[in-house]
């Protein structure tokens, strides 16, 4: 599932119908460059883009450029998913998951270039709801986090695991606390994922963050 802010920069790429830079592609959606940066990256990564160095060169290091992937192959990435999910749940390391998601966290905030507010901890909740937003929504979350006085609430509107999910809930929902729990490590945050609701609705999750 690709979440609606990386579905319209695909769909950018393919209108324009030629290899094209970030900034017209950011300039197209009314974008930050680093935002549309973000989703092409992911883009890349997933398969439905590519990349390479603008041809017509000139001095310092070549930009990227960028385009979409018209042939795939065929590839079943749930079945993968779900063997996975059933060889963890089996091998009984949940705290592997748990890792795992911290990592994958705080990897995908590099990814933005993030870094640790100089501010006093707590004091900027806005920002972090912001790189919050902006990750999960990459994923495919279609999240809603909002700063509360005790935290965040953050609203997950659609799973993009679900199927796996509900055959391994434990498992997949502890990865995605930890994936949250880590983008608030690299921020530095000093805020905790207190609770997340798994399934509050078909698809829909929440959870409580606090200091």
């Amino acid at each position: 599932m690709v979440s609606d802010r990386r579905g319209a920069v695909l769909s950018a790429l393919r209108a324009f119908g030629r290899a094209v830079a970030v900034e017209e592609i950011a300039a197209q959606l009314d974008l930050h460059p680093n935002t549309v940066r973000f989703h092409l990256r992911r883009l890349v990564a997933d398969g439905l883009a590519e990349q390479a160095p603008d041809p017509r060169g000139g001095r310092g290091r070549p930009r990227l450029l960028f385009r979409p992937v018209t042939h795939r192959d065929s590839r079943n990435y749930l079945l993968l998913s779900r063997m996975l999910a059933q060889a963890t749940a089996e091998s009984g390391d949940v705290a592997l998951a748990e890792r795992t998601g911290d990592a994958w966290g705080q990897a995908l905030l590099g990814e933005t270039g993030a870094r640790p507010s100089r501010r006093a901890r707590g004091d900027d909740a806005t920002r972090v709801a912001g790189h919050l937003t902006e990750i999960l929504d990459s994923i495919g979350f279609a999240p809603e986090v909002a700063v509360a006085e005790d935290g965040l609430h953050v609203d997950l509107r659609h799973c993009p695991f679900l199927e796996v999910a509900r055959e391994q809930p434990g498992l997949v929902c502890g990865m995605h606390r930890a994936l949250i729990q880590g983008v608030l490590n690299g921020l530095d945050s000093g805020l905790q994922v207190t609770e997340l609701r798994a399934f509050v609705e078909p698809g829909r999750c929440t959870a409580s963050i606090a200091r």
